[in-house]
C-alpha cells in the first residue's frame, strides 16, 4: 500500500505564506470539529477557508499531511513546556514529575475532542519516519529527566523506564481523556497515576 506523503509542499517562510499556513490549519481543526474525521476532506478544508483547493494544494499535497501537521504542532506544544516543568530548579525531580504529569492530563483532556476526529480520519502515523522523530524528543526529553533522577541507575534499566513511563502515561492520559472526564475525576486520575509511576520508577 503506497503511503501517503506528510511532508508539506513548502516550508512557509515569508509572513503571507506563514499566515495562509495558519489559516489552513486553523480551518482544519475547526473542520475536524464539526464533521468528525470520518467527514475530513481537503475540499471540506479548502471551503472552510474560503480559498480554492489547488490554492490549499499549494501548501499540502492531501489531507493525511495536514491530519500531521496538527498532530506535530501539538506533540510541539505540549512536550517542550513539560520538558521546562521536569527541569525546574524549584521542586525536587518527583514533585516536578508529579506536576508534569498533570499537566500532561490536562492537556490530553483539552485535545481529546480533536485526537478522536484525527484517529477517526484514519492518521495513524507510527510507521512514518516523521513520527519517529517526533517520538525521539519525546523519548530524549524523558530519557534526561530519568538520568538526572536516577544517576546511579544502569543504561538498559534506564531505556526501560524511559519506555515505560512514556508508553504508561500516553496510554492512561488518553483512555481517560476519551470518556470525557474533566474536574476532580481527572485531577484523581492525573494524580493516582503520578504517585504509581514515581514509585515504579525509583523501584
Amino acid at each position: 500500500m503506497k503511503k501517503s506523503r506528510l511532508k508539506p509542499r513548502k516550508t512557509p517562510v515569508q509572513a503571507r505564506s506563514l499566515e495562509m499556513d495558519r489559516y489552513i490549519l486553523t480551518a482544519a481543526i475547526r473542520v475536524l470539529k464539526k464533521r468528525g474525521g470520518l467527514n475530513f476532506t481537503t475540499i471540506h478544508v479548502a471551503e472552510e477557508a474560503g480559498i480554492s483547493v489547488g490554492s490549499l494544494y499549494q501548501y499540502y499535497p492531501n489531507k493525511e499531511a495536514i491530519l500531521f501537521r496538527i498532530q506535530e504542532a501539538e506533540w510541539n506544544d505540549t512536550w517542550p513546556k513539560l520538558d521546562v516543568i521536569l527541569n525546574s530548579q524549584e521542586g525536587t525531580p518527583w514533585e516536578n514529575m508529579r506536576s508534569a504529569v498533570v499537566a500532561f492530563f490536562e492537556s490530553e483532556a483539552e485535545e481529546a475532542v480533536l485526537r478522536s476526529a484525527v484517529d477517526q480520519a484514519g492518521a495513524f502515523f507510527r510507521d512514518t519516519p516523521e513520527y519517529r522523530k517526533l517520538r525521539e524528543q519525546v523519548y530524549s526529553t524523558t530519557r534526561r529527566f530519568l538520568r538526572g533522577a536516577l544517576p546511579q541507575e544502569k543504561a538498559a534499566q534506564l531505556e526501560f523506564k524511559t519506555d515505560f513511563l512514556v508508553t504508561a502515561l500516553t496510554s492512561i492520559s488518553e483512555s481517560i481523556t476519551s470518556r470525557g472526564l474533566r474536574g476532580k475525576e481527572l485531577a484523581h486520575w492525573a494524580d493516582f497515576t503520578a504517585e504509581w509511576l514515581i514509585q515504579a520508577m525509583k523501584s
